[in-house]
């Protein structure tokens, strides 16, 4: 087939030319840059997605163990879990799990209960501190030692039974479990540590035994649903604040066992009308009936010589008071603001009375009152 020259055909357009790209060189600074890298998302792969067996805290649940000092059992070091119900198992590699150490579930605040195994006797050093959500616990017959601190803060907890067995009781154990309403101390305490149940704000009752001998400096300060509290007869000392705040409290009856009652013991019960001290107390602290705003009368046992300082401060309602011939010194504002007291009943003589050292404002505040000695009155008008 024969064609014919067309010159108003268009033109192929010509194609192309390729060009011959250069090859991509890395740098060998670069290169080591890029291992780099490489080395640290695979050691982050490695670690995030390594084996159980390499975890034993992975492979129990969150649960990390070690072995205690003698070889006999396992302390439960730690929980790194999530979940919200824990049960702690009673046995961990043949051995049984003796006790929950400090701290090991401290700050948990996912945690809501907690089932500890019959092997455990001992409870360590903050080990439920924090768990704010903590509401249900297990406390078994058998466990001896509870540590200090070892549910402080934990603020959903509403009920706790101490077991019979126990025989330590740690300080702040259960400071600020602001929703513990009722507890009863087993007959093994024979004290109640420094701020065990301070600012339980909701606990209306505290069964004591009558084995106790000590209640501890802010014990039970702050704890304002407290409406009554029988002190065993077995009690013979009371420390500094052990009550302090406590606002609801009607009356307070120490026993005669008693022997000394710390500063600001009993301040701030502002609605405790009845008040009796035991004939043993000789030494009562500063400040420790200040503010019981509702106190109508009052007296001191024939062993206390010193009426310290703010004793019986702001008890505006005090309208009597009885004290012992043996006291020599009467404290600076001991009776400040007790605006209605009258009466102080003194058994001793008036030249006795005049040598008692009172300190600067003892009475002040007071309007009127009279001093009934054993061989006359004395009045200020």
């Amino acid at each position: 087939m024969n064609y014919k020259y067309n010159p108003y055909a268009k033109k192929m357009p010509k194609p192309p030319k390729y060009r011959k790209r250069k090859g991509f060189r890395m740098t060998k600074k670069q290169g080591i840059i890029l291992v780099l890298f490489a080395a640290l998302i695979v050691s982050g792969l490695l670690y995030y997605f390594k084996d159980e067996a390499q975890d034993p805290n992975l492979a129990n649940g969150g649960l990390g163990f070690e072995l205690n000092e003698d070889s006999s059992g396992y302390i439960l070091k730690e929980y790194t879990g999530s979940a919200k119900t824990v049960n702690i198992p009673e046995f961990y590699d043949e051995l049984p799990v003796v006790k929950i150490g400090d701290s090991a579930f401290e700050s948990r605040q996912h945690v809501i209960k907690i089932v500890i195994p019959e092997s455990v006797t001992e409870i360590g050093t903050a080990a439920f501190g924090g768990c704010t959500s903590l509401t249900e616990i297990n406390l078994h017959d058998g466990i001896v030692s509870l540590g200090d601190e070892a549910f402080r803060g934990c603020t959903a907890l509403k009920e706790i039974d101490l077991p019979d067995s126990l025989e330590y009781l740690g300080k702040q154990a259960f400071i600020y479990c602001i929703r513990i309403t009722n507890i009863m101390i087993p007959r093994k305490i024979g004290e109640i540590q420094a701020e065990t149940f301070k600012g339980c704000s909701a606990l209306t009752n505290a069964s004591m035994p009558d084995t106790l001998t000590k209640i501890g400096d802010s014990a039970f300060n702050g704890c304002i649903g407290i409406i009554g509290m029988p002190l065993p007869k077995s009690l013979n000392y009371i420390g500094d604040s052990a009550f302090r705040g406590c606002s609801n409290i009607l009356e307070m009856i120490i026993p005669d066992a008693v022997t000394e009652i710390g500063p600001w013991a009993f301040s701030g019960c502002s609605e405790m009308t009845k008040l009796q001290i035991g004939k043993g107390v000789t030494s009562i602290g500063e400040h420790a009936f200040r503010g019981c705003a509702k106190l109508t009368t009052a007296g001191l046992p024939a062993g206390v010589t010193k009426i310290e300082d703010g004793l019986f401060k702001g008890c505006w309602l005090l309208s009597s008071m009885t004290i012992p011939e043996n006291v020599t010194v009467i404290g600076k504002e001991a009776f400040r603001e007790c605006k209605v007291l009258t009466l102080i009943k003194f058994d001793g003589t008036v030249k006795r009375w005049e040598s008692i050292e009172k300190k600067d404002y003892w009475d002040y505040g007071m309007v009127a009152y009279t001093v009934k000695c054993l061989d006359g009155n004395l009045m200020k008008k």
